[in-house]
């Protein structure tokens, strides 16, 4: 099946599915897996890299609940999370409930680069100072570990926008600049593989005037196109009680998901555009691209 032959002295354990790629821990070995990659038809072995730093490695990592707050950039090289700034603060005592801040920590270089500003801490941790959830937890990293986009503060009175990001890059905070509707943080946001894109759910309330999806089930999501600093919506709602997961292309030219009808939606990027591709969708696995097969002739 694969390129690369295999040795006899490995043994696969903990298999799974990764979009396209099948990987396969390698046993007795040391962060080793064996990868094969569907669409290319080629496997190989390959080294992760280390976990980032134990509990006791973070400077003053103190949860201020009974969830370890610490978020992994996709490259490796980062984390974020939660620091008690607190000078008298005792870890024996219990959680540190005040006094906390979201650090982006460098693990490579062992340095702090950014306490994020202006942030939610419930909605960012997914859970209340009573450990009740709030959220699924308002925050993503982007795939080239250069953004992150969580929850923030309003900005004060009768706003209600509460979507930041972080710039790790430029080491700056992005203006944006959306409707007046708070971010749905129950409804995970989702990066485009190119790192180029962030879609992200809404109640959308009396936006889209003509649509007739029942009120209490209604909700709607907004594309936020990073190189332009601009927002596409679909200019409508979708029936959506439970939590829908977007599915991104690889090229990143649009997304698909599940709605409450299991209806499955594809939605261009570009436009924010809605079809309906399939219908009685149960869930969607993956988002999977193949060569053509040639055509056989008789």
């Amino acid at each position: 099946m694969a390129t690369v032959a295999w040795n006899p002295q490995w043994e696969p354990c903990r298999n799974g599915w990764n979009g396209s790629i099948y990987s396969a821990p390698i046993k007795n070995t040391e962060n080793q897996y064996f990868e094969y990659n569907v669409i290319t038809g080629n496997g190989e072995v390959i080294i992760r890299q280390p976990s980032p730093p134990s509990f006791s490695d973070l400077p003053e990592h103190y949860p201020s609940s009974d969830a370890d707050f610490l978020v992994e950039s996709p490259t490796g090289t980062h984390v974020l999370y939660e620091k008690c700034v607190r000078a008298d603060f005792d870890p024996t005592l219990g959680p540190c409930l005040s006094d906390v801040e979201f650090v982006v920590y460098d693990v490579v270089n062992n340095t702090e680069v950014e306490s994020l500003a202006s942030v939610d801490r419930f909605l960012l941790t997914g859970v209340d100072d009573l450990n009740r959830g709030v959220s699924s937890g308002g925050v993503a990293w982007s795939p080239n570990g250069r953004y992150i986009a969580y929850s923030g503060v309003s900005g004060g009175p009768g706003r209600f926008f509460d979507l930041a990001m972080y710039d790790l890059q430029t080491d700056s905070y992005p203006e944006l600049d959306f409707l007046n509707f708070g971010v749905d943080y129950w409804r995970p946001m989702e990066w485009s593989p190119d790192s180029t894109k962030l879609v992200f759910w809404f109640t959308p309330g009396d936006l889209y005037p003509d649509d007739t999806t029942p009120r209490d089930e209604a909700k709607s999501f907004a594309i936020l196109d990073i190189a332009t600093n601009t927002f596409k919506t679909p200019g409508r709602a979708f029936s959506s009680t439970d939590r829908p997961f977007v599915t991104w292309s690889p090229d990143s030219s649009g997304f698909v998901f599940r709605d409450s009808n299991n209806d499955m939606y594809f939605i261009d990027a570009v436009t924010g555009a809605s079809t309906v591709v399939d219908s009685h969708v149960i869930e969607i696995v993956s988002w999977n691209e193949f060569e053509p097969i040639a055509e056989v002739t008789k």
